[in-house]
């Protein structure tokens, strides 16, 4: 009696399955969720010695959170060590960014003498000037920062 349900129970998976595939068609889309990311690297100017594996990499969402400290997301995974690192952000709400990389690397909390930092944007380490970018819906936005040594 067993082995008969058994092998009841076995065809009718393979009828069920025989419904579900033939119920797909070959050109029908494969529907792929595309998340919004901002992905790049940060590395060191060419010759500074240092290791930026365990910078801080950070998005804001405006100047002012920037100067304040107030970043809307940290350092979601960042990989690498010595003179270059990857980070990427995932799920990243669509909007417009600052972007900035910071090793802080005497932990007093501030930036002072001897901190690797790097922004997305122009400007001399005594005067930054972050620039805005725009991450749209289901895309991945790529920035590559260069660090320096305050």
């Amino acid at each position: 009696m067993k082995t008969k349900n058994s092998l009841l129970g076995m065809a009718g998976m393979v009828i069920l399955a025989t419904i579900i595939l033939s119920s797909c068609k070959k050109d029908d889309p494969i529907i792929v969720e595309k998340q919004t990311k901002v992905t790049g690297t940060a590395k060191l100017v060419a010759g500074t010695p240092g290791d930026l594996g365990n910078a801080q990499v950070a998005l804001y969402i405006s100047i002012d959170d920037w100067n304040n400290y107030q970043p809307v997301k940290v350092s979601e995974n960042v990989t690498g060590s010595g003179a270059k690192i990857s980070f990427t952000f995932n799920d990243v709400v669509p909007g417009n960014y600052y972007l900035d990389v910071w090793l802080d690397n005497d932990r007093s909390g501030d930036w002072s003498a001897g901190d690797f930092v790097g922004w997305w944007g122009s400007g001399a380490l005594s005067a930054p000037s972050l620039s805005p970018f725009m991450v749209a819906e289901g895309k991945t936005v790529n920035k590559d920062i260069i660090c320096d040594v305050l």
